[in-house]
Protein backbone atom coordinates (compact mmCIF):
# COMPACT_ATOMS: atom_id res chain seq x y z
CA UNK A 1 0.00 0.00 0.00
CA UNK A 2 1.27 3.34 -1.04
CA UNK A 3 1.08 7.13 0.00
CA UNK A 4 -0.72 9.31 -2.86
CA UNK A 5 1.41 11.99 -1.92
CA UNK A 6 4.95 10.67 -1.52
CA UNK A 7 4.69 7.12 -2.67
CA UNK A 8 5.71 6.04 0.48
CA UNK A 9 5.01 2.44 1.02
CA UNK A 10 3.08 1.53 4.30
CA UNK A 11 2.05 -1.70 5.61
CA UNK A 12 -1.90 -1.36 5.96
CA UNK A 13 -4.33 1.39 6.33
CA UNK A 14 -3.18 1.94 9.85
CA UNK A 15 -0.17 2.88 9.02
CA UNK A 16 -0.99 5.11 6.35
CA UNK A 17 -3.23 7.23 8.43
CA UNK A 18 -0.79 7.44 10.78
CA UNK A 19 2.01 8.20 8.00
CA UNK A 20 -0.42 11.10 6.50
CA UNK A 21 -1.19 12.24 9.92
CA UNK A 22 2.40 12.68 10.86
CA UNK A 23 4.16 13.44 6.88
CA UNK A 24 1.64 15.71 5.82
CA UNK A 25 -0.36 17.07 8.14
CA UNK A 26 -3.98 16.39 6.82
CA UNK A 27 -6.54 14.34 7.79
CA UNK A 28 -7.22 11.11 7.14
CA UNK A 29 -10.88 12.23 6.11
CA UNK A 30 -8.96 14.80 3.72
CA UNK A 31 -6.82 12.13 2.05
CA UNK A 32 -9.49 9.58 1.91
CA UNK A 33 -11.94 12.89 0.05
CA UNK A 34 -8.70 14.18 -2.11
CA UNK A 35 -8.10 10.49 -3.28
CA UNK A 36 -10.08 7.39 -2.45
CA UNK A 37 -13.65 8.13 -2.26
CA UNK A 38 -16.23 10.92 -1.49
CA UNK A 39 -18.67 12.08 0.87
CA UNK A 40 -21.78 9.83 1.26
CA UNK A 41 -25.42 10.90 2.17
CA UNK A 42 -27.78 8.87 4.11
CA UNK A 43 -29.40 6.71 1.70
CA UNK A 44 -32.46 6.90 3.79
CA UNK A 45 -32.86 10.47 4.67
CA UNK A 46 -30.25 12.25 2.67
CA UNK A 47 -28.45 13.62 5.96
CA UNK A 48 -24.86 14.07 5.84
CA UNK A 49 -23.21 10.79 7.62
CA UNK A 50 -20.51 10.18 9.53
CA UNK A 51 -16.78 9.99 8.64
CA UNK A 52 -14.98 6.23 9.48
CA UNK A 53 -11.92 5.86 8.54
CA UNK A 54 -9.65 5.77 5.17
CA UNK A 55 -10.60 1.92 4.84
CA UNK A 56 -14.14 2.07 5.52
CA UNK A 57 -15.26 6.00 3.94
CA UNK A 58 -18.05 7.21 5.61
CA UNK A 59 -21.25 5.56 6.90
CA UNK A 60 -24.16 4.50 4.61
CA UNK A 61 -26.84 6.02 7.59
CA UNK A 62 -26.71 9.01 9.46
CA UNK A 63 -28.11 7.57 12.69
CA UNK A 64 -29.23 4.77 14.22
CA UNK A 65 -32.89 5.17 12.80
CA UNK A 66 -31.77 5.31 9.77
CA UNK A 67 -29.62 2.61 9.76
CA UNK A 68 -32.40 -0.05 11.25
CA UNK A 69 -34.24 1.24 8.34
CA UNK A 70 -31.70 0.86 6.03
CA UNK A 71 -31.25 -3.10 7.14
CA UNK A 72 -34.11 -3.85 7.03
CA UNK A 73 -34.52 -2.62 3.45
CA UNK A 74 -31.36 -4.12 2.35
CA UNK A 75 -32.43 -7.56 4.02
CA UNK A 76 -35.73 -7.19 2.05
CA UNK A 77 -34.57 -6.51 -1.46
CA UNK A 78 -32.27 -9.38 -0.47
CA UNK A 79 -35.29 -11.53 0.27
CA UNK A 80 -37.19 -10.83 -2.51
CA UNK A 81 -34.24 -11.62 -4.95
CA UNK A 82 -33.53 -14.85 -3.04
CA UNK A 83 -37.20 -15.75 -3.78
CA UNK A 84 -37.43 -14.76 -7.20
CA UNK A 85 -34.24 -16.87 -7.67
CA UNK A 86 -36.16 -20.05 -5.84
CA UNK A 87 -39.00 -19.14 -8.46
CA UNK A 88 -37.14 -19.55 -11.32
CA UNK A 89 -34.89 -22.80 -10.36
CA UNK A 90 -38.31 -24.28 -9.02
CA UNK A 91 -40.00 -23.27 -12.66
CA UNK A 92 -36.86 -24.80 -13.90
CA UNK A 93 -36.98 -27.83 -12.00
CA UNK A 94 -40.36 -28.66 -12.63
CA UNK A 95 -39.68 -28.04 -16.48
CA UNK A 96 -37.24 -30.88 -16.19
CA UNK A 97 -39.15 -33.09 -14.49
CA UNK A 98 -42.32 -33.46 -16.30
CA UNK A 99 -42.05 -31.30 -19.50
CA UNK A 100 -39.02 -32.47 -20.85
CA UNK A 101 -39.68 -36.04 -20.83
CA UNK A 102 -40.44 -37.95 -24.37
CA UNK A 103 -43.49 -38.88 -25.30
CA UNK A 104 -42.27 -42.97 -24.63
CA UNK A 105 -41.39 -42.13 -20.23
CA UNK A 106 -44.46 -40.13 -20.15
CA UNK A 107 -46.04 -43.13 -20.96
CA UNK A 108 -44.28 -45.15 -19.06
CA UNK A 109 -45.09 -43.26 -16.26
CA UNK A 110 -48.63 -42.90 -17.13
CA UNK A 111 -49.24 -46.95 -17.08
CA UNK A 112 -46.69 -47.46 -13.61
CA UNK A 113 -49.61 -45.11 -12.34
CA UNK A 114 -52.23 -47.04 -13.83
CA UNK A 115 -50.60 -50.14 -12.16
CA UNK A 116 -50.14 -48.82 -9.01
CA UNK A 117 -53.68 -48.15 -8.84
CA UNK A 118 -54.91 -51.27 -10.29
CA UNK A 119 -53.11 -52.98 -7.24
CA UNK A 120 -54.23 -50.43 -4.48
CA UNK A 121 -57.90 -49.97 -5.58
CA UNK A 122 -58.44 -52.24 -8.15
CA UNK A 123 -59.01 -49.82 -10.83
CA UNK A 124 -57.01 -47.78 -13.08
CA UNK A 125 -58.36 -44.34 -11.52
CA UNK A 126 -58.52 -44.34 -8.06
CA UNK A 127 -61.76 -42.05 -8.78
CA UNK A 128 -63.00 -45.72 -10.44
CA UNK A 129 -62.85 -47.10 -6.65
CA UNK A 130 -65.96 -47.88 -4.43
CA UNK A 131 -63.84 -47.28 -1.60
CA UNK A 132 -62.82 -43.91 -2.95
CA UNK A 133 -66.20 -42.69 -3.99
CA UNK A 134 -67.40 -43.32 -0.88
CA UNK A 135 -65.10 -41.42 1.05
CA UNK A 136 -65.05 -38.52 -1.48
CA UNK A 137 -69.30 -38.72 -0.77
CA UNK A 138 -68.67 -38.41 3.25
CA UNK A 139 -66.16 -35.36 2.56
CA UNK A 140 -69.47 -33.78 0.58
CA UNK A 141 -71.80 -34.29 3.17
CA UNK A 142 -69.23 -32.23 5.93
CA UNK A 143 -68.99 -29.42 3.43
CA UNK A 144 -71.40 -26.71 3.62
CA UNK A 145 -73.70 -25.35 0.90
CA UNK A 146 -70.97 -22.16 -0.19
CA UNK A 147 -68.18 -25.01 -0.59
CA UNK A 148 -70.73 -27.36 -2.28
CA UNK A 149 -71.81 -24.74 -4.59
CA UNK A 150 -68.46 -23.39 -5.63
CA UNK A 151 -67.48 -27.23 -5.99
CA UNK A 152 -70.79 -27.80 -8.35
CA UNK A 153 -69.36 -24.77 -10.22
CA UNK A 154 -66.13 -25.95 -11.18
Amino acid sequence: MKCEICKKEVKNFKGLTSHIYKSHKISSEEYYLQFIGKKKSCEICGNKTKFISIEFGYRDACSLKCGSLLGAKRNRESILNLSIERKQQRSQNISEKYYSKSDHDKNEILNKRKQTNKRKFGEEFASQSDEIRSKISKNKINLTNEQKESIQKL
